[in-house]
C-alpha cells in the first residue's frame, strides 16, 4: 500500500494476525510541469511517515487497516503539516487457483488525517478515495514476482470543491533468492492520473504522471521479515521529482 509493491506483498500467507510497519522518507527538490519539464527547483519537499498496518488472513480472506502518522514539509514555503494521516481499510479474498496467488481487494481511504483548507501544505487530503486493486504473486526456481494494479477513485473535497484526478497505478518487483533468506531485485512503479476538477469543471493540463525505478531487498531475521525499498522518480508530469526510501517489517502473531 506504499509507494511501490514489495516482495511477498501478494503471497497467500498462512492464516493468522500480522502487524506490518512501513517507515518511509521521500525528498524532492524539483517540480515538473505538464510536459515533464522542470518547472521549479529548490522546492524542498519532505515527507516522513510511519504506517502501522494490521492484517488478518483466514481461509483465503484478508482484512486489513492502515494507520499513518508523520508529516510533510515544504522548505521553500516554510510550511508543514504533521500528525495523524488518512486511515485506509479494506478486505479481499484469494482466487481459488493454485499456480499463482491472485488477491483482489477493495480499500477505502477516509479523510481522517491532519487537514486545514486554509493551509497550502497538508498531511491529510480532506477527501475520500475508493481503491480497488489486484495483487499477484508468483514463485518459481528461486525467483519471485509480485505485482499490483490499483485504481484510485478520488472523491471531492467538500471544503474546497476540488476533486483530485482519478489515478491508475501499476507496480511490480522481481526478486531472486541470493543466499539464505536474502533476496533482491528491481522494482518499478508507474502512475497516471486524470485532470483535477473544481466545482465539477475539469482543469486542463493538471493530470499527473510518474515513473519510478529502483529495487527491493528482503531478509528474514528470526520471526520478522524486513524489506528495504528505494525508488527514484525517472519521469514526472505535474508532480515532484525525487527519491523514496522505505523499511517494511512484518511480524506474525
Amino acid at each position: 500500500m506504499g509507494y511501490g509493491v514489495n516482495i511477498y506483498d501478494g503471497v497467500r500467507a498462512p492464516d493468522g494476525m500480522y502487524l506490518l510497519t512501513y517507515s518511509s522518507v521521500y525528498h524532492a527538490d524539483d517540480v515538473r510541469d505538464s510536459s515533464g519539464d522542470l518547472a521549479r527547483d529548490g522546492y524542498g519537499y519532505y515527507s516522513v511517515q510511519e504506517i502501522f498496518r494490521g492484517a488478518w488472513y483466514y481461509r483465503g480472506v484478508v482484512v486489513s487497516a492502515l494507520v499513518p502518522v508523520g508529516g510533510v514539509y515544504v522548505d521553500s514555503a516554510g510550511r508543514g503539516s504533521f500528525g495523524a494521516g488518512d486511515i485506509t481499510a479494506g478486505a479481499g479474498f484469494f482466487l481459488p487457483v493454485s499456480c499463482v496467488d491472485i488477491l483482489p481487494m477493495l480499500f477505502v481511504k477516509f479523510p481522517s488525517g491532519e487537514y486545514d483548507s486554509s493551509e497550502t501544505v497538508n498531511y491529510g487530503s480532506g477527501q475520500y478515495d475508493i481503491r480497488p486493486m489486484v495483487f499477484i504473486h508468483k514463485a518459481a526456481r528461486g525467483f519471485t514476482v509480485d505485482a499490483v494494479a490499483k485504481y484510485y477513485r478520488r472523491l471531492e473535497n467538500h471544503d474546497t470543491g476540488v476533486k483530485p484526478g482519478d489515478e491508475i497505478h501499476l507496480q511490480a518487483v522481481a526478486a531472486y533468492n541470493l543466499f539464505g533468506t536474502f533476496r533482491a531485485g528491481p522494482s518499478v512503479s508507474w502512475m497516471r492520473g486524470r485532470n483535477r476538477e473544481i466545482d465539477g469543471e475539469a482543469q486542463g493540463n493538471t493530470a499527473g504522471e510518474m515513473l519510478s525505478l529502483g529495487g527491493d531487498f528482503y531478509v528474514r531475521a528470526g520471526c520478522i521479515g524486513i524489506t528495504f525499498t528505494w525508488l527514484n522518480d525517472l519521469y514526472a508530469r505535474n508532480r515532484t521529482d525525487g527519491n523514496y526510501y522505505q523499511i517494511k517489517t512484518v511480524l506474525k502473531f
